[in-house]
């Protein structure tokens, strides 16, 4: 019956979302099939890298849900094994080859040692069918790609450019070197703790056999289903939920409006540190309670998680790390009175449990320095953020990314509008009193501070100017645990809690739908076409690009092996931009602008319906100053 039900939502969810916006199935496979390879390239790499961490770490609190943390735990594990690989300088297919033969020799380790299927001490139906719950969701967001018909990358993140760029980049170079026969030229400055994330991305390229552009909507899309399985966990191991309510709490986040839009846009680095956090709190409450850890493979486990966290997205990682904080601050008074022993803090204490011999450091010491750029660029965009965020004095104008203005709160939290917000607040904060009346001090009090944090900060950024940016992602790393929360809280409430969560769910279902429904491709196929230049452009020939300046952002990617220039480039961005030139070779037009006033009779060749190629006057005054270099606007994080 369950089964059937899910059948039946499947079919709906289709028929609303892809049908009435003109999808029709037997003409997406050219949408479909990269979409597939990159599902099951994702999903092999995962399960390989993440299979024997899981079997020989999780602590035995969690093992009721063991399959259900091997594909997030390898995700965590393949991105930091490859980038202590790619800083010892290895090359990037040797890094794959050997990442993936470790993953396999510690699965077939795991396998002889604790047995080679995962346990589901809690059954196996809850896990399957929260594994169908998270796929369909990660179906969902993957309409608007499977209705533009060609592999792309949807939405309007300008950020998706540099997030394919810096991915390809690494299937070439080593991370901080500098290389101008890339689409990218290095991995941007402000972005280097995010080398291993981009690894990930990178190596889901290479097995899928596509290049970065075509693999990122849908990888989003797999990211979007594993995050859902986390908030699954949350519920279940954390929150004590029953299976059925635990599902309609994670589909509730998978819906949400703002979370659907961090994925289909797509804001890559945020989605990741999205799918974090719910294993990261996880793993954290466990790791409170002797009762409940995991030992040292535990406390290995929570330490990759929250250090992919960091990596991924340094903002968001004080949110679990900050939680972690607070349950072990309460269980320790707890236990003071309650009688029980309490482990002494003193730093010769602690690092006597560390430091056993020279031979205890061997492992430790050679990944610090091979993580210590990823680890700085951390500790940059903490400190940097930090003085921004709590001294009013500073403006948040440099900060607004591709955002210019606020969203409305109730699409934070699953609701249509911020009208739905404020009718549902008073009942929402009862639902919380009812979810953690009962549950342990330290967890109440470690969720309650994560509430505090989301609420006072989206007041601090409402009133400051330009504070957008910031309150879009800290709502988005905070709400989805209220929502988790709120829906415990109904759980208590027997009928009228489900009548009110079923309702909850259709609201959200109808907010994610009006985020869908409008999306279109960000790069076209006249934009993708732009590749196939060479045959009309003689090699090292330059090409000025007369065109609105956010769209050279796509283009010069694509022309990366011509040198390219403009007249107006994208400037005020952080955004790597090309250099500012009237005199090149070839000008490459916009469809919408009239004939170039450079330009030396008709095009020579049309690109699409979008572009327009003519040979420029090679009377035009001026100095060629068209590259393949771009021009770095951030040289600093100090100050920014």
């Amino acid at each position: 019956m369950g089964g059937l039900l899910l059948a039946l939502v499947a079919l709906y969810i289709v028929h609303h979302l892809a049908v009435h916006q003109g999808l029709a199935i037997s003409r997406a496979h050219e949408a479909l099939h990269p979409a597939l390879r990159v599902i099951l390239a994702s999903l092999g790499l995962f399960a390989v890298c993440g299979y024997g961490v899981v079997r020989l770490a999780l602590p035995a609190s969690l093992r009721r849900h063991e399959p259900l943390w091997i594909l997030p735990v390898g995700a965590c594990a393949a991105s930091v094994l490859m980038t202590l690989l790619g800083y010892a300088h290895l090359p990037y297919h040797v890094n794959l080859w050997l990442t993936i033969a470790a993953g396999a020799a510690l699965s077939l380790y795991a396998a002889f040692r604790c047995g080679p299927l995962p346990r589901a001490p809690g059954g196996w139906g809850g896990v399957l069918a929260a594994a169908y719950g998270a796929a369909l969701l990660g179906f969902i967001v993957l309409i608007p790609l499977l209705r533009a018909d060609f592999a792309t990358v949807t939405g309007t993140g300008s950020d998706a450019h540099l997030a394919a760029g810096s991915a390809q980049f690494l299937q070439h170079y080593t991370p901080g070197s500098f290389h101008v026969a890339s689409p990218v030229d290095t991995i941007p400055l402000q972005w280097r703790s995010k080398v291993p994330i981009y690894y990930v991305f990178a190596a889901v390229s290479s097995l899928a056999g596509l290049q970065t552009f075509q693999v990122l909507s849908t990888l989003e899309a797999v990211m979007l289903a594993l995050m859902v399985v986390g908030f699954f966990l949350l519920c279940r191991d954390v929150m004590g939920m029953g299976v059925l309510a635990a599902i309609a709490a994670s589909a509730i986040v998978g819906l949400d409006r703002m979370v659907v839009h961090t994925i289909t846009h797509p804001y890559y680095n945020q989605t990741w540190g999205m799918f974090t956090i719910p294993f990261g709190l996880v793993l954290a409450w466990s790791a409170t309670s002797r009762t409940r850890s995991g030992g040292w493979p535990g406390f290995v486990l929570l330490v990759l998680v929250l250090g992919v966290c960091a990596f991924a997205y340094p903002l968001a990682a004080p949110i679990p790390a900050g939680a972690l904080v607070v349950f072990w601050w309460f269980e320790r008074r707890g236990q003071r009175r309650r009688g029980e022993p309490v482990a002494d803090l003193h730093p010769r204490v602690l690092w006597g449990r560390i430091y056993h011999g020279p031979k205890s450091l061997l492992p430790i010491v050679p990944i610090a320095l091979l993580l210590i750029i990823p680890i700085r660029g951390v500790w940059e965009k903490i400190s940097s953020g930090w003085n921004v965020v709590f001294d009013p004095l500073i403006s948040l104008k440099g900060w607004g990314g591709d955002l210019s203005g606020y969203f409305p709160e109730g699409q934070y939290f699953g609701l249509p509008t911020s009208h739905w917000l404020a009718i549902l607040a008073a009942p929402m904060v009862i639902a919380v009193v009812l979810a953690l009346r009962g549950r342990p001090r330290p967890l109440g009090w470690g969720l309650l501070a994560i509430f505090a944090v989301g609420l006072l900060g989206a007041l601090w950024f409402r009133i400051r100017p330009h504070g957008y940016y910031f309150e879009y992602k800290l709502l988005c790393f905070t709400a989805p645990v209220l929502i988790v929360v709120v829906v415990a809280g109904l759980e208590r409430l027997k009928l009228v809690g489900a009548l009110l969560g079923i309702g909850w769910l259709a609201l959200a279902f109808g907010a994610a739908r009006a985020e869908i429904k409008p999306l279109g491709p960000e790069l076209s196929p006249s934009m993708i076409d732009l590749q196939h230049l060479n045959r009309a452009v003689p090699d090292g020939a330059s090409i000025r690009l007369d065109m609105d300046p956010p769209l050279q952002l796509w283009v010069a990617y694509m022309l990366a092996d011509h040198p390219v220039c403009s007249q107006t480039p994208l400037l005020n961005t952080a955004y790597p931009h090309v250099p500012e030139s009237r005199k090149a070779d070839y000008i490459l037009a916009d469809y919408q602008l009239v004939h170039p006033f450079d330009a030396l009779g008709p095009p020579v060749r049309l690109i699409g319906p979008e572009f327009r190629l003519y040979r420029e006057n090679p009377d035009t005054p001026g100095i060629d100053r068209c590259s393949t270099k771009r021009v770095q606007t951030v040289t600093s994080l100090s100050g920014s």
